[in-house]
């Protein structure tokens, strides 16, 4: 991370710092500055139109960590995951607490 995080902190320093620049900069300093750019982190559909990022201490990923998304499109299944968090912004959330994980049978929607 180390390797990343440097190069992305210099970066931002420059006097002729873009906003295409900024754009692409904005969410790491966002996940920086929240301690969260260290932590597992997955994909959740929240809606038909909405899919948000959750990070999540790793005490609370093992409760999720053994739902593969391959696994699940192959089986033609889905989790549903009830969590308790807080938004750091639109589309990043900072989970407290894995409440449950419900496989059930359904497609898993397709990467964007």
């Amino acid at each position: 991370m180390k390797k990343f995080e440097v190069p992305m902190d210099s970066i931002s320093l420059l006097e002729d710092f873009k906003n295409d620049d900024q754009q692409f900069l904005e969410p790491f300093l966002r996940l920086k500055s929240s301690h969260l750019i260290i932590l597992p982190s997955f994909s959740l559909k929240v809606d038909t139109a909405t899919i948000i990022r959750v990070y999540l201490d790793e005490s609370e990923y093992e409760n999720i960590k053994d739902h593969e998304r391959s696994q699940l499109v192959k089986e033609n299944n889905r989790v549903e995951i009830i969590l308790t968090g807080e938004y750091i912004s639109d589309q990043i959330v900072r989970c407290s607490m894995v409440r449950a994980v419900i496989k059930t049978e359904g497609k898993t929607d397709s990467r964007k």
